[in-house]
């Protein structure tokens, strides 16, 4: 599909590049043999000399070669992603928090996953400056993820008030039909007006009278992506049923 091959050829794009960078560097001293590899992760790598690699690692021509490398494989999880199709919410927060932890511990560093009395998880240890620390695909990741739990956390919040108070327009709309009548004669209508107006004013409260139903659903999604993160976040499976 076309959405597909846009990201085959952002992949196609980079990988042009990266060949590019390739070349180059096989023209430094101690990298004629250098090549591709793929790692047990699936990722791109460069295969040559570590010593090399490691005396060379603060060279402007290692660091972009490194930038590429990495763009490329940002553009091929993307590219993975969309040929394995939907994914769950738990799917993508089990593979993002794993894939956060991974990163974070090739620079010593670590975090820990507590959940919080909204029952959403939370995330400690992460540093100020993320994007020294991760990729630009896991740093979008991360605060996509961040804005998820706020717009969970805010909706938990107000669901309790906004029940009664939907309950209380409910039953106050209730009176509404008796005097519609009224209403559209004091409004000026008149002829066939009346009817359609009576009519329109009943469907409405019909329509208001399910508000409370659709909020109870609203809830139970709610209750659900919580226990989702929370158990995609900790490695856990929670019991949904209370």
């Amino acid at each position: 599909d076309k959405v597909t091959n846009e990201f085959v050829k952002a992949v196609q794009a980079k990988v042009k590049k990266v060949n590019g960078r390739l070349t180059a560097l096989r023209k430094k001293e101690g990298f004629a043999d250098a090549k591709y590899g793929i790692n047990n992760k699936g990722d791109v790598v460069l295969v040559a000399d570590e010593a090399k690699v490691e005396e060379a690692a603060d060279e402007d021509f290692m660091i972009a070669f490194k930038r590429s490398l990495l763009k490329l494989n940002d553009r091929k999880s993307l590219l993975d992603l969309q040929l394995k199709g939907p994914v769950t919410l738990a799917e993508a927060v089990s593979g993002f928090i794993n894939s956060l932890k991974k990163e974070l511990e090739k620079k010593a560093k670590s975090i820990s996953i507590a959940i919080s009395e909204s029952g959403l998880p939370t995330l400690e240890g992460i540093p100020d400056d993320l994007e020294d620390f991760l990729p630009s695909l896991l740093v979008r990741a991360y605060k996509l993820f961040m804005q998820l739990i706020d717009f969970v956390k805010k909706i938990i919040e107000e669901l309790p008030d906004m029940q009664p108070k939907i309950e209380a327009l409910v039953e106050k709309a209730k009176e509404f039909p008796s005097k519609a009548s009224s209403a559209a004669s004091s409004a000026g209508l008149s002829g066939m007006q009346i009817p359609k107006a009576i009519k329109a004013t009943g469907n409405n409260v019909k329509a208001l009278g399910t508000a409370p139903g659709i909020l109870k659903q609203l809830g139970d999604t709610v209750k659900d992506t919580s226990l989702q993160l929370a158990d995609a976040a900790t490695g856990n499976k929670a019991d949904s049923a209370n």
